[in-house]
């Protein structure tokens, strides 16, 4: 567990250093992509990820018969994981797959975070690395990891190039179909929500589930996430989150005046929304809040520069991310069918057992 807070003081410390802002930037970067790009087993998803990437044989032949789990895998694929795959058998390396993925995602969150031009750039990287949904997230659903985080790049293009916005949501739904629904950021950006009807949305979101149901069942494209929609109540972790999100959404509408950017504003709000109509359904309320609620991060300079005393705000906000943090470790630990982050192993502690996972 202590590798985790290790982390988390490497990135900290970056602040020291009397530095350019972009060169922190790839600092950080740097920081959690070995992180992710070396580890072993860690994440929900991996073991599906890195078995796949032992099917060398799959370049020249695929034996359905006797590897079906994994044909099934590998055919409902979208396109550019499987060029990924296909780069991963060609060198013979399945933890290439892992290492693509870490990359590609980490780039955009870089560059988009690039965009939001802070000048606390640490603490919008200590925020995404400790928020339950984000950095930490990533590492198990690294397809829709990649497709948000080309999104949150993205975002950038819709005041004055929607084209250019319309040719990335299309490349993050060769990585991740569910990037497809981002295209409705085009309308929210022309729109202008009062506080009264984000305010009626926040309290029709516990009542809207159902009708969500209903749109994902009959759209064709979404129909093989409607297994998602059937599984279950959020529990442990899950009831956490969504807790945050309902405190998100009430200072949201609260300081609703406040926060100046309307375009993030009702990115978020909407966001919520989704995410408190869908949470109760169990993990697909992580999968679509990925894609809004990474732009908290829009957040973290406005609230800094509210506050005259920095150097309490930024005391508070550690408290927060550290509290974060704990809170995702803790729960790892008491998960009854397998812990995700816990114990973190790399590649080269763990060489002869990788060579046979099953």
């Amino acid at each position: 567990m202590s590798i985790y807070y290790i982390i988390y003081i490497l990135i900290f410390g970056v602040s020291f250093f009397q530095i350019k802002n972009e060169v922190k930037n790839k600092i950080i970067f740097f920081i959690l992509f070995m992180f992710a790009a070396l580890r072993y087993n860690v994440g929900w998803d991996y073991p599906q990820y890195y078995i796949l990437g032992t099917k060398f044989n799959y370049l020249e032949n695929i034996d359905i018969g006797n590897d079906w789990v994994n044909y099934y895998f590998y055919l409902r694929l979208e396109p550019l994981n499987k060029v990924l795959y296909k780069i991963t058998w060609f060198f013979g390396e399945p933890q290439l797959i892992i290492v693509l993925y870490a990359i590609i995602t980490l780039v955009f969150i870089k560059e988009g975070i690039k965009n939001i031009k802070s000048n606390y750039v640490v603490y919008i990287w200590l925020f995404y690395y400790t928020f339950p949904i984000f950095y930490l997230l990533d590492l198990n659903y690294m397809r829709q990891g990649v497709s948000a985080s080309i999104i949150f790049y993205a975002v950038k293009y819709i005041p004055k190039n929607k084209i250019k916005y319309v040719f990335w949501v299309i490349i993050a739904s060769l990585f991740h179909k569910t990037a497809l629904m981002m295209l409705v950021l085009i309308i929210i950006n022309k729109i202008n929500v009062s506080r009264i009807i984000w305010t009626l949305a926040f309290l029709g979101s516990f009542f809207s589930t159902n009708l969500i149901i209903w749109f994902v069942k009959n759209l064709e494209s979404f129909k093989y996430y409607y297994i998602y929609l059937k599984k279950g109540v959020i529990s442990g972790g899950g009831e956490k989150v969504y807790y945050l999100v309902i405190i998100l959404n009430v200072l949201l509408i609260i300081f609703y005046k406040q926060v100046k950017n309307n375009f993030i504003k009702n990115i978020l709000l909407f966001g919520c929304f989704l995410y408190l109509s869908l949470g109760k359904l169990g993990h697909i309320g992580y999968r679509i809040g990925m894609y809004y609620l990474i732009f908290i991060l829009y957040l973290i300079d406005p609230i800094i520069n509210k506050i005259k005393e920095k150097k309490i705000i930024l005391l508070i906000l550690n408290i927060c991310f550290l509290i974060f943090l704990t809170t995702i470790l803790i729960l790892d630990t008491k998960n009854p069918i397998k812990q995700q982050y816990i114990p973190y192993k790399t590649i080269f502690t763990n060489y002869k057992e990788r060579l046979n996972l099953n």
